[in-house]
């Protein structure tokens, strides 16, 4: 089973501008239910304040849109066309937020789609090892790590300037062998597609995306 990372297009010739919208001038980022208080952990419990996107002036408008810088969270800022496409799909827990772009004068209803994943527990740590590497540079090759907990304990100690790259990840029975998105959680935050989704977002020419290999292989027992 082929798995793919899907993530905002940072192609200037697709999107126009990095990122591609701000908040109006008179957005309150300190109010509580501003996107600054979205969490990447939890859902919240508040509705998000999300009716005040605006649109960068050389920005072009796509169906999945960037907000790098404005909300720390995992998910992506997506038009009706994209989400009703996801909704045909089986995804990890996720929750949509009604949002109003403003784009040369005219309010679009988007959604902050908002992703809560934390597979970890579902690693096969016997069958997985690690790498830690800085830049370029690997410092520690096959690392075994015994469980999840373990797991946390290695990235919080190697800090945030060193990566945490598995040689396979492989998955235990445990996974979910029919979900079509996911995120590991974890040591990598990354949006995990699978063959199944990648084909119908192509098809759809879904714009504002970029869908790659990941950097190390996937393997579901």
């Amino acid at each position: 089973m082929n798995y793919y990372i899907l993530s905002n297009s940072t192609d200037e010739k697709v999107v126009g501008d990095i990122p591609q919208v701000k908040m109006a001038p008179d957005y309150d980022f300190d109010k509580h239910n501003s996107v600054r208080s979205i969490s990447r952990d939890n859902f919240p419990e508040f509705n998000p304040d999300l009716n005040f996107f605006v649109m960068t002036p050389k920005a072009k408008l796509t169906d999945v849109i960037t907000v790098s810088g404005l909300i720390s969270a995992k998910g992506f800022l997506i038009n009706e066309k994209v989400k009703n496409i996801l909704d045909k799909h089986n995804l990890v827990s996720h929750k949509y937020y009604q949002a109003k772009l403003y784009y040369k004068n005219q309010a679009f209803t988007y959604y902050w789609w908002h992703v809560v994943s934390d597979l970890t527990p579902c690693i096969d740590y016997n069958q997985t090892s690690f790498i830690i590497k800085r830049l370029f540079k690997i410092e520690v090759d096959n690392l075994t790590i015994p469980n999840a907990e373990g797991l946390k304990k290695t990235r919080y100690e190697i800090g945030a300037l060193k990566n945490l790259i598995p040689n396979t990840l492989v998955l235990h029975e445990t996974f979910d062998k029919n979900l079509d998105l996911f995120i590991i959680g974890g040591f990598n935050d990354e949006i995990f597609v699978s063959e199944k989704l990648k084909i119908e977002l192509e098809q759809q020419k879904i714009s504002g995306i970029e869908i790659s290999k990941p950097q190390f292989p996937i393997r579901v027992a």
